[in-house]
């Protein structure tokens, strides 16, 4: 038969489908073999991929309780010592969403003060907030820290006082480096466009500060708990603040930085306001 099966299949090329479709190749102790060898790698890899997916399993569930452990281990220590109360479920439910996400040390420094934050006075920090710090990244962090040190306080809240770089070397950035940009896809500040500043005009403002209109103006402001006064050289001056500010997420999360009065920066921003017109002036009483 053998013979005559060779000889079909040099002269006719379908034959080999129609023998196979009888069984015979199928049937033969060499293909049960390769089937059986078959069936059995099946099982071996479905076997395999179950094991690798619970390892996987596994290693994320570790990864997650080790970074949410590691965010609540320096917020309990921020929180030795005082009293506190709990945030609500849901608030909680939020956080630790994000914080188990956070392996980098300096990012988790700042979810350690934004829960200890929250203990310390609830309703501190709102979803929004949670929401943007899970999407930062730890050059997101580092910079809006930087930026921290550009912030004044002028009795109506926190105001950033950042000044554009210009050819007379006015700008903060050559002391403060900080990507704007990048803080503003963050949702952390706003920026006017290229060649605006934010200037305050005192005709406009001296009804608010109780002066009158043909008064030389001063107003009291402070950097880093310093408390100082701003007195005007002239009834109608101007005053440069820069072309940052911050958003309201960028309030609300304003007192995770861990930042330092900036010696350079300060003496930056007298210069400028000094060739405005303005003297500034150290008061006796330092901030609590």
């Amino acid at each position: 038969m053998s013979q005559n099966i060779v000889g079909k299949l040099k002269t006719d090329g379908k034959w080999l489908p129609r023998l196979l479709g009888q069984g015979l190749w199928e049937n033969s102790p060499r293909r049960r073999k390769k089937h059986a060898d078959a069936e059995r790698h099946e099982k071996l890899t479905a076997a395999q991929t179950e094991q690798d997916v619970r390892g996987i399993q596994t290693h994320l569930m570790e990864y997650r309780d080790g970074n949410l452990n590691s965010v609540l281990d320096e917020a309990s220590t921020h929180l030795r010592g005082k009293e506190f109360s709990h945030p609500s479920q849901e608030w909680l439910s939020r956080f630790c969403a994000g914080a188990e996400h956070i392996a980098d040390a300096d990012v988790q420094s700042a979810w350690a003060r934004l829960l200890a934050g929250e203990c310390e006075s609830p309703g501190s920090f709102s979803k929004h907030a949670i929401s943007a710090l899970s999407n930062m990244s730890r050059k997101d962090v580092l910079e809006f820290t930087s930026l921290s040190t550009c912030v004044w306080n002028e009795g109506r809240g926190p105001m950033v006082v950042y000044f554009r770089d210009r050819r007379e070397a006015r700008g903060t950035n050559r002391i403060v480096p900080v990507t704007i940009p990048l803080l503003e896809r963050a949702g952390l500040i706003s920026a006017l466009p290229t060649n605006s500043d934010q200037v305050a005009r005192f005709p406009n403002l001296t009804s608010t500060l109780g002066v009158a209109p043909d008064t030389c103006p001063s107003m009291s402001i402070s950097y880093f708990g310093e408390s100082y006064t701003l007195d005007a050289s002239t009834p109608e001056p101007a005053w440069s603040l820069g072309y940052v500010s911050l958003t309201p997420t960028g309030l609300e999360l304003l007192p995770l930085c861990q930042s330092e009065r900036n010696k350079e920066y300060f003496e930056h921003c007298l210069a400028v306001w000094s060739a405005e017109g303005w003297r500034l002036r150290a008061n006796e009483s330092r901030e609590s």
